[in-house]
């Protein structure tokens, strides 16, 4: 089982047919998979493709990710709620947890509060998939639970007003979420591949094996 690396240094399942939002696909073997993680919220836009660094996933343990950071993603009009759903996987484990304190000024004098991020791998027929949200206001659950599709995990931090990191890196414009996915298809990474994939403006990650 592939690992995750939560430092400084760290880090998407075919036969699809994409109608609105659902990706439809039958696995007829399990080397033939299709599936996705998608409306992380509500009313979900695409507020920043691909960009920053790996978080979670190191490649180190395993991972590999079409896109090296994340995507911004946020609701429009805005709805706080974060949930873990998508297509054709039924639970998700959280197998990691981190915080950051985060400022009203980037020298660190003015405490705005903690944004929080949660990390989720999902079993699926040809290897593990994974995702991670950044920038959230809270969670409501630990490393090791295990939770069905369409769990509300959490939701986007909303401090009113830009916020840095004690680096003086800025953390935030506004509400919204950085989403990170990745694939693990011991293996052979080769096969099982992610994307990022849009439907009407409404972002989603689709993971498949050929």
């Amino acid at each position: 089982m592939p690992r995750i690396l939560t430092g400084a240094v760290a880090v998407y399942a075919v036969w699809a047919l994409i109608i609105g939002l659902v990706i439809g696909s039958t696995p007829v073997a399990a080397s033939h998979w299709g599936g996705s993680v998608t409306n992380f919220v509500d009313n979900d836009v695409e507020t920043q493709g691909c960009h920053d660094s790996p978080y979670y996933f190191n490649p180190i343990y395993g991972w590999a990710r079409s896109c090296n950071g994340g995507h911004d993603v946020a609701s429009s009009p805005f709805s706080p709620n974060v949930y873990i759903r998508g297509y054709f996987w039924s639970s998700a484990t959280v197998t990691a947890t981190a915080f950051y304190d985060v400022y009203y000024n980037s020298n660190c004098t003015s405490w705005a509060g903690r944004e929080y991020r949660n990390a989720f791998e999902i079993t699926v027929p040809t290897g593990t998939a994974g995702i991670a949200f950044h920038h959230l206001g809270n969670y409501h659950y630990g490393v090791g639970a295990v939770l069905g599709n369409g769990t509300h995990i959490g939701e986007q931090a909303n401090w009113g007003a830009p916020v840095y990191f004690c680096s003086g890196q800025l953390a935030s414009t506004g509400a919204h979420i950085h989403a990170e996915a990745a694939r693990d298809g011991v293996p052979d990474d080769s096969q099982l591949v992610d994307a990022w994939l849009f439907d009407n403006g409404h972002p989603f990650v689709q993971f498949r094996h050929p």
